[in-house]
């Protein structure tokens, strides 16, 4: 389908038929201009080998027609074991009940998806993009509008800009890309990259390892049964509850974490470094903040300038180098 200036509708049914109903608009300065204009409105659907293909036409409006609009909304109903191909600008696309592949491409206008069996690819821009309950592998590229996604049984990918992102229940592999928004992310499966700036990226409950690029914004990472690795500058990043490695680089914020299963390694500056329950060796290097540890089960180097070091409850033993701290270093048993 190719279409512009109105909305689509696309509905399922399980007849070997496409049903097109469309509802044309138009405005003008008078009446009569109005209807002319309606009439010179062409939907065109056309049937091959392929299948059917529905395509708007619009007339040719000359520099003089003034005060003059016109839309076209379709709802159609097509066999729901057929793909799907959509483009559209400036309305709305609604796609529900496909068991098939979808491919929707759409401008100027909200992208609302639901209950596709097959792989579905979606783009957009300046409107929102809401997905839930895709049987088959997931693409969205999407600019300046908000992302929703529920229920994703295969591949993830998405890339946005300028919105939020938000996914839950995504049981395969992901790539998520943002710029400009919050990164939301519960009960997935990895592994999962996470790469944005400007807004804080949150995962919980994720099965599988994590990695988080970050800049300009805050990272949270809870209940990850694989490994973590978060990188991030101008904002604090926080993990609790990681089954496997961890490892995090940050800058100009505070690193905090609480039960960390593997073998931890910390690298930070200008900010302080917390961290309790660490199961394997721990590795900190920090610079202009203070470094606290408690309840170690390995080894403990710690490494620092310009800041406190507190360890307490280490069982594996500790090596501390601590330069330009005027309240010392205390470590415990």
């Amino acid at each position: 389908m190719a279409h512009q200036h109105g909305d689509v509708v696309v509905r399922t049914h399980a007849l070997p038929e496409v049903r097109v109903h469309a509802k044309i608009r138009a405005s003008a300065e008078t009446r009569a201009q109005a209807e002319d204009l309606v009439g010179r409105i062409q939907i065109e659907v056309l049937e091959d080998a392929t299948g059917v293909s529905v395509r708007t036409v619009y007339p040719e409006l000359g520099m003089g027609r003034r005060n003059v609009s016109f839309s076209v909304d379709y709802d159609i109903a097509m066999p729901e074991t057929a793909p799907l191909s959509v483009r559209n600008g400036f309305g709305n696309v609604a796609v529900a009940g496909l068991k098939s592949t979808a491919e929707v491409v759409n401008a100027h206008g909200r992208l609302t998806v639901s209950d596709v069996k097959g792989d579905t690819r979606l783009e957009n821009k300046f409107g929102a993009v809401e997905v839930s309950g895709i049987g088959g592998a997931l693409s969205i590229t999407n600019a300046n509008g908000v992302v929703g996604v529920t229920g994703v049984n295969g591949a993830l990918t998405i890339s946005n800009r300028f919105g939020d992102i938000t996914v839950r229940q995504a049981r395969k592999p992901g790539t998520i890309v943002n710029g400009n928004g919050k990164v939301d992310v519960s009960e997935a499966a990895g592994p999962l990259t996470i790469t944005d700036s400007f807004g804080a990226v949150v995962v919980n409950t994720l099965a599988g390892d994590l990695t988080v690029n970050h800049r300009n914004g805050t990272v949270e990472a809870r209940a990850i049964t694989g490994g973590a690795e978060l990188n991030g500058s101008f904002g604090d990043i926080t993990f609790s509850d990681v089954g496997g490695r961890v490892i995090v680089v940050g800058n100009n914020g505070r690193v905090s974490g609480t039960v960390a299963k593997g073998p931890t390694r910390v690298r930070n500056s200008f900010g302080d470094v917390v961290l309790r329950e660490i199961h394997g060796d721990l590795d900190v290097q920090n610079a202009n903040g203070a470094v606290r540890v408690e309840d170690v089960r390995g080894p403990v180097v710690i490494k620092t300038r310009f800041g406190e070091v507190v360890a307490t409850t280490i069982r594996g033993g500790a090596t501390i180098e601590n330069a330009n701290a005027a309240a010392g270093s205390r470590c415990g048993t």
